[in-house]
C-alpha cells in the first residue's frame, strides 16, 4: 500500500475531528444563564439610579430659583457640582446598560 494513504487517511481523521468539535461548540448555548441574583442587581442599580436622577434635576430647579432670589458666588458652584454629577450620573447609566446588554438583562 502506498504510504500517502495512510497519511491522507491521518489527515482525514484529524480534520473530521475538528469537524465535530466544531459542531459541539456551535451547538453549544452562546451565552451562559445569567445568575438571577445578578440580574435582579443590576434592574435594582438602574431604579437607584432613576430615582436619582430625578433628585438631582429637582435640586437643580431649586438652585435655578436660589439663583434669581440670591445670585452669587455659591450658587454657581451648586449649579457646577450639580451639572457635574448629572453628566456622572448619565455616565454611570450608559455603563449599565452596557453591562446589562452583555448579561443579557433587559
Amino acid at each position: 500500500e502506498d504510504p500517502r494513504v495512510a497519511e491522507l487517511t491521518a489527515k482525514l481523521a484529524q480534520a473530521e475531528q475538528e469537524r465535530d468539535a466544531a459542531r459541539r461548540s456551535a451547538a453549544a448555548p452562546s451565552r451562559a444563564a445569567v445568575d438571577p441574583a445578578a440580574a435582579d442587581a443590576a434592574n435594582a442599580i438602574n431604579d437607584a439610579l432613576a430615582d436619582l436622577r430625578g433628585s438631582l434635576r429637582a435640586c437643580s430647579d431649586e438652585v435655578g430659583v436660589l439663583g434669581v432670589e440670591a445670585p452669587g458666588d455659591s450658587v454657581t458652584v451648586l449649579k457646577d457640582a450639580l451639572a457635574s454629577a448629572g453628566d456622572q450620573l448619565e455616565n454611570a447609566r450608559g455603563q449599565l446598560r452596557e453591562l446589562k446588554r452583555s448579561l443579557g438583562v433587559s
